[in-house]
Formats: C-alpha cells, structure tokens, sequence
C-alpha cells in the first residue's frame, strides 16, 4: 500500500486530507480507501468516501458495513438534472 504509506500522521497532525488512487477494477483501490479511512478514524479523526455513481452505493454500503461497523452511516443524495 505504497499510497497509504504517504499519507498519516507526522506528531503534529494529519499529513494528506484526501487523495484519489486511480488503477484498474480489482486492483485494491477500496482495500487503501479503507485503511486510510480506518487510520482516520483511529486517530480520533473523521473520514469521507464519495461514491462516484449511485449503481455503487449498495455495494459499497455492504463493504463500509463489514469494515467499519456501527461506526459509519450511508447518506444518498439525488440531484435532479433539470
């Protein structure tokens, strides 16, 4: 996880506030997503997942449970293109 590994803490606070990590489908993209947000989280700090399309929330919803418990929530928002 060459990516996560620049991102963390420094002793004085949070190092990366956000990072995209771009590759092909099954390549580990969430596994860093997670670990990163699991950092976050572990140092008391707060995390974000934007979803880029909605066909993805339920899975998604599936994955964030099984990794983080009681300690996320899944919030969809619809916009309306008109």
């Amino acid at each position: 996880m060459e990516a996560l590994a620049r991102c963390g803490g420094d002793g004085e606070g949070w190092v990366c506030a956000a990072f995209v990590v771009w590759g092909l489908r099954g390549r580990g993209k969430t596994t860093v997503y997670f670990a990163a947000m699991q950092r976050a989280l572990d140092a008391g700090k707060s995390a974000l997942l934007l979803v880029p399309e909605i066909g993805l929330t339920p899975a998604m919803t599936g994955q964030m449970v099984a990794a983080f418990r009681e300690r996320g929530g899944v919030a969809a928002l619809a916009v309306d293109a008109g």
